[in-house]
């Protein structure tokens, strides 16, 4: 149906259809209206007629029933003797055509009585009639009303009155031997009821009565209710014999019954009709279709041509004039259209040349204008390899082949064909080419060739061949083209070798033959733009070389050069063709990785990466161990430009290398943060060290036998200008990842010296101070001068001075840092490993560890006076300590009731916020003098040490 109505949405299509259409419709129509109305009139006469019979017939057997009974009455009337006898038998009727008898005498007196009787009134003119010895009908006064008859009772004296009911049914008739679907009324002249099957229908019937008539028969449509009835009267003549006025008899069907012929005739005709006019539209459109379509089609190959589109033809098949005028069309466009396709192909050609020159596109344009000239079996082109002189690209196309142009590479240089640039082979069958050129564009066995060489300057590119088993002779305009596109091939070849010397040089890495950064930047801006079209992820790898500076100082530059460029190789064999590897310098390398479904994707090339790049490199005959570290942003997750992305894989890089290189971590948004605190922080912590904005507060340690202050722990704070006082924890850990660590541990180092021999001098007693030092530290070889120096410049004697590593130091530190802590306790120094118990190293160090103090970490202390299990652990570890001769510190001590525990141990010495906090130089020394207050072996935490309120006002 749609197709049929696109018909019409042309104006010629419209206009037939119009014509068509009003001119079979308009008669059709016509025709059906009239004979439609002309049968239905007919049909419906004939049915009125047909009612009206029926009514007559009702009625007449009607009178028939009264006549019989007015007969039998009438033995009863006309005897002289009174009738007596003849009464009974009238009797004998009662229950039967009769519903009851009553014999009356002339002063009314009831004489007989038999079966059912009603009261009637009996009017002047029907007194006059009996007494004149005629009968008469008189309705009784119920509804519907009996029908009494009444007649003269002779007998001696005055005649009496004999008074006959009429049984119904006989009166009326049975129902079921009347037509079928035909109902009767009676009614009187007055429109009173007497008989009627549907009382509906008799008040309906009754109407009948009031219409005028000259022959007595009447017909009418009533309607019964939500029924449509078609009824016919007919007056029943009662005046003469039965003195009383004219019955109307009512005979009706339904409408639908009556007309059944009507509606039959209706449902048939019009599906006739309907078939026609569908008959006249479905020919109309046909007829449309066979003018219109050949205009469409003609007129969209002009619109076609007209925006110089010459692939479609005009398909009309027809034999008439519409078929012959698209013939001449079609010849026109296919002159037109192979000049058009062949000036636009080498258009195309030529903007390609001055434009973004693609060989394969060159290759693709080529060979189909040369199909569409020459119509050869197979159109090819071969090119040399610039890369691979010895090896030859060869693009062809066969020409009933729709998989389009295919791409074959064959051994064969430019010395080994035997013409020169200038030397040309028209049809030969024995074509000058190599045997897997001919084999590879598969043509045809015996096929002539048509070969031109492809050469600009003095330079042959490689070679133009056409095959054709049965060639024709080339016009001269076909070998016109066929020229131009050689020609144009031969500067498209020129002219993409030096595009690709300079893309060389301007986008790859000169050492490895990688991507630089610029280039980078620009491949990675596409793969984004293709990522956001298609819904992909991208993962951009950054990795940095872990050992190539010490390659690169130990063996020379040309080994780190070589180094460089081996790594690459094994860096570009770990990850798909599709990805891209670069090079930003140094020992940085960049890897995209295209189109991811999960960030997990990224990690598996991560891990591959770390595995090629561990295994040694041969350089210079020396198997070098580079290792790398590798960052990762995912896009469009930790950003959605390449700067972006680059940045942030660089920062992720970071931090694989803080967390022992040879590893991968991805970008996390709290790195960004962090690198900018970071960066603040280095900043501030080197003007600190400048400006002298570190500060020492100590901790007292308290000897549990006398109560008496043993030792007091340095611990550096950070009076930061805008701040405020800094803990440890807001920046030594920065330090020791960016190296402060070491001027900020030798500051220490000489501050708690230096501050020891003021106390000293003060007459303050505190018989050691104690810094906590880290392992790079100790792995520096001047750590020992250092020390060394800070005893020898402030005075303080070597067992004046405590030493605090962590247990880590025995699996981070090596026995570079083991051997330090040898040396320092020989020199006299105290060594002490703090947060003694939560760190991994073995037990088994105990025995030959170069330390006398082992300070208990105060998890172990938390709980210990009240869990019976931790206890048992602190007691274990005193009573080891005390078995290998090793004094014991516990640190966090906050409740009395923890220093009595380990006091019933035996622990040494106590530290914590039960004895004091931190306290600046000044208050500590206040602490230390009030503590001597303390009488020996008195309560530790007695009320001689200074509240909380004193050490806020000191410290």
């Amino acid at each position: 149906m749609r197709p049929a109505l696109s018909l019409l949405r042309s104006r010629i299509g419209r206009r037939i259809f119009a014509l068509f259409f009003v001119a079979a419709s308009v008669p059709i129509l016509a025709m059906g209206v009239l004979s439609l109305g002309k049968v239905e009139s007919v049909l419906g006469r004939e049915r009125d007629a047909d009612l009206v019979q029926a009514g007559k017939v009702y009625g007449m057997s009607l009178l028939d029933r009264l006549i019989w009974l007015d007969e039998l009455a009438a033995e009863v009337r006309d005897d002289p003797a009174g009738g007596a006898a003849k009464l009974g038998r009238l009797v004998t009727r009662v229950g039967k055509e009769l519903a009851g008898v009553e014999a009356r005498d002339a002063a009314g007196a009831t004489l007989l009585r038999a079966g059912t009787t009603h009261d009637v009134t009996l009017p002047a003119d029907a007194l006059a009639r009996i007494a004149a010895g005629r009968p008469a009908l008189v309705l009784a006064a119920n509804d519907p009303p009996h029908v009494v008859y009444v007649s003269r009772l002779p007998g001696g004296g005055e005649p009496g009155l004999l008074l006959a009911t009429i049984a119904p049914d006989y009166l009326w008739g049975d129902a079921d031997l009347q037509p079928a679907m035909t109902e009767f009324c009676v009614t009187t002249e007055t429109g009173r009821s007497l008989h009627c099957a549907r009382p509906a229908l008799g008040v309906a019937a009754a109407k009948l009565v009031t219409l005028p008539t000259a022959t007595g028969a009447r017909s009418v449509v009533l309607h019964d209710g939500g029924e449509l009835q078609r009824a016919g009267a007919w007056p029943l003549p009662m005046q003469v014999r039965f003195g009383t006025a004219d019955w109307i008899v009512t005979a009706s069907q339904p409408e639908s019954y009556a007309m059944r012929a009507a509606e039959s005739f209706r449902s048939a005709f019009i599906p006739i009709v309907a078939l026609s006019l569908a008959i006249v539209v479905l020919l109309s459109f046909e007829q449309i279709r066979r003018v219109l379509f050949p205009l469409q089609r003609l007129l969209a190959g002009t619109q076609a041509m007209a925006s110089q589109d010459f692939s479609a033809k005009v398909d009309v098949r027809t034999r008439d004039e519409f078929g012959q005028l698209a013939g001449s069309f079609n010849a026109m466009v296919a002159t037109l259209g192979l000049h058009f396709r062949t000036l636009k192909a080498l258009s195309e050609i030529d903007r390609m040349i001055l434009t973004d020159l693609d060989l394969r596109n060159v290759a693709a344009s080529a060979l189909r204008c040369v199909r569409r000239i020459s119509a050869a079996d197979v159109v090819s082109f071969g090119l040399f390899d610039v890369e691979a002189p010895d090896t030859m690209r060869v693009y062809y196309l066969w020409r009933d082949d729709k998989a389009g142009i295919r791409r074959a590479d064959v051994r064969c240089s430019a010395a080994a064909l035997p013409f020169g640039r200038d030397e040309a082979h028209d049809w030969t069958r024995k074509p000058p080419l190599p045997q897997a050129y001919l084999s590879r564009i598969g043509a045809k066995e015996n096929s002539a060739y048509w070969i031109r060489p492809i050469a600009r300057g003095d330079r042959l590119w490689g070679v133009f061949a056409l095959a054709m088993h049965d060639p024709k002779p080339l016009g001269r305009e076909q070998v016109s083209l066929l020229m131009s596109i050689v020609d144009r091939l031969a500067v498209a070849v020129a002219s993409a070798e030096r595009d690709r010397k300079l893309y060389l040089q301007a986008h790859l890495d000169v050492l490895t033959g990688l991507p630089n950064r610029h280039y980078l930047l620009a491949l990675l801006d596409q793969e984004l733009a293709h990522a956001r079209r298609e819904k992909h992820r991208v993962g951009l790898l950054f990795l940095d070389l872990d050992r190539f500076k010490q390659t690169n100082d130990t063996l020379g530059h040309a080994a780190g050069d070589e180094l460089l460029r081996r790594a690459a190789e094994r860096i570009k064999g770990a990850v798909r063709d599709s990805d891209t590897v670069a090079r930003l310098g140094g020992d940085e390398f960049t890897i995209v990785l295209t189109g991811l479904s999960s960030a997990r994707e990224a990690g598996a090339v991560a891990q591959q990466l770390l595995k090629a790049l561990a295994d040694p490199l041969d350089v210079d005959g020396q198997k070098i161990h580079a290792g790398a570290s590798i960052g990762i942003a995912m896009f469009p997750d930790d950003g959605m430009t390449s700067t972006e992305l680059l940045k942030k894989a660089d920062t992720a890089m970071y931090r694989a290398k803080e967390q022992g290189r040879g590893g991968f971590v991805f970008f996390e948004e709290s790195m960004n943060v962090d690198a900018n605190r970071r960066a603040t922080l280095d900043r501030e912590l080197r003007r600190a060290l400048e400006r002298g904005e570190l500060v020492l507060h100590y901790q007292p340690q308290v000897d549990l036998r006398t109560g008496q202050v043993c030792s007091a722990e340095a611990l550096v704070r950070w009076q930061h200008p805008q701040r405020g006082l800094l803990a440890p924890g807001d920046f030594i850990q920065f330090a020791e990842e960016s190296g402060l660590i070491d001027p900020i541990g030798a500051w220490v180092i000489e501050e708690a010296c230096a501050q020891h021999a003021r106390w000293r001098r003060a007459g303050v007693v505190v018989p050691r101070v104690a810094v906590n030092v880290s392992n790079r530290q100790l792995r520096r070889k001047d750590f020992l001068h250092g020390v060394d120096s800070a005893l020898v410049n402030s005075g303080t004697p070597a067992d004046g001075l405590e030493v605090e590593v962590t247990e880590s130091l025995f699996l981070e530190g090596g026995e570079l840092a083991v051997d330090a802590l040898r040396r320092l306790e020989q020199a006299g120094v105290r060594v002490a490993i703090d947060d003694f118990g939560t760190g991994y190293s073995s037990l088994g160090y105990l025995k030959t560890l170069p330390a006398s103090i082992l300070k208990l970490d105060r998890s172990f202390i938390v709980g210990a006076d009240t869990d019976r299990d931790a206890g048992a652990i602190v007691a274990a570890i005193v009573s080891m300590a005390h078995t290998l001769r090793k004094e014991i510190v516990a640190e966090g001590v906050e409740h009395a009731a923890q220093a009595e525990f380990l006091g019933r141990l035996g622990c040494h010495r106590i530290q914590g916020y039960l004895i004091s906090r931190p306290l600046s130089a000044d208050a500590f020394a206040a602490f230390v003098q009030q503590r001597t207050l303390v009488p020996a072996g008195g309560a530790v935490w007695s009320p001689a040490a200074l509240t909380e309120d004193d050490l806020v006002v000191h410290g």
